[in-house]
């Protein structure tokens, strides 16, 4: 979505990569290139991490795949990257644990006092199948209703057990963080309101199109 989206702007707007429109982008050399493959190695280390640690697997299975890709992350690490790099990366690996784990708990908190409030017959009557006004329906709650990234996964996990449709609740999860009012408010002082309006269409249009096809290919 992010590269169909990027390529749809630049069609539309021939001009939106030209630096000056932004007050000139200066692209600042490192003194030491690191080779792409090591790059990759290390970022698909830590993305394993994240795919095993939330894949539907058992708790044994589950500790053994994180344990073992967090160690080949630690080996990833020491070997392409100093020591002050490395503690850089724990210290912001630290700050972001106290700034996620705070929020995950509201949206705990906030999903269980919303459940018993919705009833159940609303939601799957409104999006209980995949269908194209659902996702519609979903995406644009997404966009008026937004919630941290994090707190949306407890949302989430509460609208599928109020009976919503996986392909809808797609499009909802897709939708949220990329074209909240509060996110078109912050690119539109960015971009400006033409290109911020024509980025909320394509944002809603593609989130609803990835939703319905999930729901129809990967969810039947």
């Amino acid at each position: 979505m992010a590269i169909a989206i990027g390529l749809a702007m630049e069609l539309t707007f021939k001009d939106i990569a030209n630096p000056s429109e932004r007050g000139g982008l200066k692209i600042i050399e490192t003194e030491e290139k690191r080779k792409t493959y090591q790059s990759i190695l290390f970022f698909s280390a830590l993305t394993l991490i994240m795919i095993a640690g939330t894949a539907p697997l058992n708790l044994t299975t589950k500790l053994i795949l994180v344990g073992a890709f967090s160690l080949m992350t630690a080996f990833f690490a020491v070997k392409y990257y100093d020591r002050e790099e490395i503690n850089s990366w724990m210290q912001e690996t630290y700050s972001f644990m106290k700034m996620i784990f705070p929020i995950l708990l509201l949206g705990v908190f906030i999903s269980g006092v919303l459940k018993p409030l919705i009833p159940q017959t609303l939601i799957a009557s409104i999006a209980g199948s995949n269908t194209i006004l659902a996702n519609i329906i979903a995406a644009l709650f997404g966009t008026v209703a937004y919630f941290p990234t994090l707190v949306e996964v407890p949302v989430a996990e509460m609208f599928l057990e109020l009976g919503m449709h996986r392909g809808p609740l797609m499009s909802y999860l897709l939708v949220d963080p990329g074209v909240s009012l509060q996110t078109l408010l912050v690119v539109n002082t960015i971009i400006g309101p033409k290109k911020t309006f024509m980025y909320a269409v394509y944002m809603l249009g593609f989130g609803i199109l990835a939703g319905y096809l999930y729901g129809i290919f990967l969810v039947g």
